[in-house]
Formats: structure tokens, sequence, C-alpha cells
């Protein structure tokens, strides 16, 4: 028997060289984080101490060229402080328009402390080879099954 993981929530390093697809064995083992061309993947991060992000920025794996996206991510992040920590959280909703690649976000806070998330691939509309059928923005049918799985 064999399982499907559907990883939610993008991780996030304080290192760059802590990317699982930097692993060896990232190709053999692991599946690769996928979006919709149309959303970012929900995450959240402790970003410590410091309040506030200086920089966000989207790469691209295979060119380096950089977007930034701070503005974004300021409208639609939410902060909280739990015991002197500040957590920011990211839930996806908000459309974006991206072209399909690889890609990763570097982020630097204001303190100077700086995060890397985990690549991710975005996929334009999810097609059959990924296991899903894009009926419309925001509704997808499991292939071989009739349940419908609304991401909202």
């Amino acid at each position: 028997m064999s399982f499907k993981i559907i990883e939610i929530g993008l991780p996030f390093f304080d290192d760059i060289n802590k990317q699982v697809s930097k692993k060896s064995y990232f190709n053999s083992y692991i599946m690769d984080w996928k979006s919709a061309g149309n959303r970012f993947l929900p995450f959240q991060f402790n970003a410590g101490v410091t309040s506030g992000i200086v920089s966000f920025d989207l790469v691209n794996s295979e060119t380096g060229t950089t977007v930034d996206y701070l503005s974004h991510f300021t409208t639609n992040m939410i902060s909280t402080e739990i015991e002197g920590d500040y957590y920011y959280t990211y839930l996806g909703l908000v459309d974006v328009s991206v072209a399909t690649g690889r890609y990763y976000f570097h982020v630097v806070g204001a303190g100077g402390r700086e995060w890397w998330s985990e690549e991710f691939v975005m996929c334009g509309d999810i097609e059959e080879e990924y296991e899903y059928l894009l009926i419309s923005t925001t509704d997808y049918l499991l292939l071989d099954s009739t349940d419908k799985l609304k991401i909202v």
C-alpha cells in the first residue's frame, strides 16, 4: 500500500541550506510543494523578538531573479505576538499572478535576521498529472473520485 502526502504550510528556515530541495535524498524520496499559479502556499514562521519585515522577495530558483512582494505580504499577513515572539501567518487566500516555475521566498526581518522558504513549484492550473483537475479558480476535483475538494 502506498500513501499520498499532501503538504500544507510552506516551511521556512534560518539557513538556505536547510531546504529539503538541497538535500541529497530529495529526488528519491520527497515530493515537491506545489501551488496553483494564482495562489501562494500558506505558511507561518516565528520572527523572534523583533517585529517587522524589511524585505520579502520571491526568488526564481532556476534564474535567481527576485521580485519584491513586501507590500503583498505586509497587507495580507497576520502578525501575532506570543510570549514576546512575533509570528507571521499567511493563509494563501489572495490571488497572485506568477509564471510557472520553481521558487522560494527570501525574507529579512527588521533586526536583520533572514529566512528562506522551502522551494515550491508554481504549476499554473493544477493538471491531471498532479492528480487534480481544476474546475474553476476555487474548485478542484480529485481524479478517480466523486468528491470535490474545494480550496478556499
